[in-house]
């Protein structure tokens, strides 16, 4: 099952990983020696609502995970973090000396990833993409070199998150289906001084969406949108593609489509294999960001096209105030 992380996360790569909401940190709490090290950390995410807390999940009990500290003569020690519902804790007690810089490097793996070369400087790795089926949430957590004892991880999505979405139309139900994203780079290295690099490959990836009639007085439509991923509001989805990010070099998505007539139950407009070219609607995807492609059928009523938008936010809250508008539209 896909997993994706909205404000606290769990675990896993060659060094292993940890986070928690950034309202809600849980901080490890040490008998009070001098100089030891301890822990608080928190998923980097936009300002969110207080309403809107809930939407996010927490680490179940018993989660665990390491976090590496580096010295500029190597390796210093690596922290076997563990949970047990509200503190974080780890066996024995480390204490670093007065002034003695370290780094510290954390993960959120998904399968792809490569084991990660680390340094007092950086820490990089080979990540590609997987299967829709298999993607999960990649998130790197980097310190520069600190002689801090009490050290704050903060963690940030590295993918871009892709999901889709439909405008109703009045009198008519309309149908998605088949919608795949072809021509997007699946390989790359992630450096925790400089980001992405050495992008390069030519993928396809089908989105998990079987389509369905929609109406026009559906209960799920927001703001005159259906999504059929999270936006919107809508949080409780796992089916987005996490992808690379990227520029666009021959990128695109395809779709079926369906309207039918509500009162004749006849079918008015059909077509397969739609397809759009990505760089029409962006020149690319930023790490750590939500995309949802919005497909407009209502033209096709009175001789029109149809027509694209893409809603560009934050990983989890595309749609809070001052969020998701659309940033560009074409005509197909």
């Amino acid at each position: 099952m896909k997993k994706l992380f909205w404000g606290i996360a769990a675990l896993s790569l060659p060094a292993v990983m940890l986070a928690t909401s950034c309202s809600d940190k849980d901080i490890i709490e040490t008998a009070g020696m001098e100089n030891q090290i301890s822990f608080d950390a928190a998923i980097g995410r936009s300002t969110l609502p207080t309403s809107r807390v809930g939407e996010f999940t927490a680490f179940a009990n018993e989660d665990g995970f390491d976090v590496t500290a580096w010295s500029a003569s190597g390796l210093f020690q690596t922290f076997a973090l563990s949970f047990d519902g509200s503190d974080w804790s780890y066996d024995g007690a480390a204490v670093n000396q007065p002034g003695f810089a370290l780094s510290y490097y954390a993960y959120y793996n998904a399968e792809g990833a490569a084991a990660a070369t680390e340094s007092v400087s950086d820490a990089s790795f080979d990540y590609t993409v997987q299967p829709a089926a298999q993607q999960e949430d990649l998130m790197m957590a980097a310190v520069p070199a600190t002689t801090d004892n009490q050290i704050n991880l903060v963690f940030k999505h590295l993918l871009s998150q892709v999901n889709f979405a439909v405008v109703p139309m009045t009198n008519m139900t309309v149908k998605i289906d088949n919608i795949s994203v072809s021509g997007v780079q699946d390989e790359g290295t992630y450096s925790s001084a400089g980001g992405w690099s050495a992008q390069d490959g030519d993928a396809s990836y089908d989105y998990d969406y079987t389509g369905t009639a929609i109406a026009a007085n559906d209960a799920a439509i927001v703001d005159g949108v259906y999504y059929f991923g999270n936006g919107g509001g809508v949080t409780n989805k796992t089916n987005a593609l996490m992808l690379l990010p990227q520029t666009f070099a021959g990128a695109t998505f395809t779709f079926d489509y369906e309207i039918v007539d509500v009162t004749t139950s006849q079918v008015k407009f059909s077509d397969t294999d739609v397809e759009v070219d990505l760089a029409d609607l962006g020149a690319g995807w930023e790490l750590g960001k939500r995309y949802v492609y919005v497909i407009d059928l209502s033209a096709l009523v009175v001789g029109g096209e149809i027509a694209f938008t893409v809603q560009v936010g934050g990983w989890e809250n595309y749609n809070d105030p001052g969020n998701g508008n659309a940033i560009a539209g074409i005509e197909e």
